[in-house]
């Protein structure tokens, strides 16, 4: 019996310590991907003081359709233009292919990383906008949606690059969400399955 406990004490020790150096690796990965996300937004640049950083939409597949009461549609290719900027890839297609509801994105198409659709109001005039609505959705679920009114009218570009911004923005705390989440559930399986694997060395050495 005196074995037995002190068997126990000894196996309760040895996977504390396997738990304990897996909660500093887990603190570790966390760390490190915070470290290299600090430094993509401050690269240094021999060119100058700073680069830019590199935006969190560096090589995604964008799906954009927008409607716009113009008939020549140039905020779409604005919007598109600005994304390309931040180094995605982009596919337009025609508004109406495109539904407001984000849960109906994924009949457009299986592939894109992220489907923008919605609206924006120019009241006939090419380079002024009155109003947007913009809705996205991406691999980590719906996007807040963009929401403007301009009661004295803005620049088309400028609505555009505080679009592109926005998604950027939103898009980069969802994926960091998502990676906190994955981390805490990863730690919760380990957890579990070595305080699984304790009872079963208990149950052994009390048999």
């Amino acid at each position: 019996m005196l074995i037995a406990i002190i068997a126990g004490f000894v196996v309760l020790a040895f996977a504390v310590a396997i738990l304990t150096l897996r909660l500093n690796e887990q603190e570790h990965r966390i760390a490190r991907l915070e470290s290299l996300d600090r430094h993509k937004k401050a690269v240094p640049n021999l060119h100058g003081y700073c680069a830019a950083p590199i935006s969190p939409l560096n090589t995604l597949h964008i799906v954009l359709g927008v409607e716009q009461d113009h008939s020549l549609s140039p905020f779409a290719e604005r919007l598109a233009d600005q994304f390309r900027r931040h180094g995605a890839v982009v596919t337009r297609i025609p508004a109406s292919e495109m539904a407001n509801d984000a849960a109906d994105f994924e009949i457009v198409d299986s592939e894109p990383d992220i489907v923008i659709a919605g609206s924006i109001v120019c009241n006939g005039y090419t380079d002024v906008c009155f109003k947007a609505d913009l809705f996205a959705t991406c691999l980590f679920g719906e996007l807040p949606p963009l929401v403007r009114q301009y009661a004295d009218g803005a620049p088309q570009q400028s609505v555009a690059i505080e679009a592109a911004d926005f998604v950027a923005a939103e898009f980069a705390k969802a994926m960091e969400i998502h990676g906190r989440e994955r981390a805490v559930r990863e730690l919760s399986g380990l957890m579990g399955s070595e305080a699984t694997s304790y009872n079963a060395h208990q149950q052994q050495h009390t048999r």
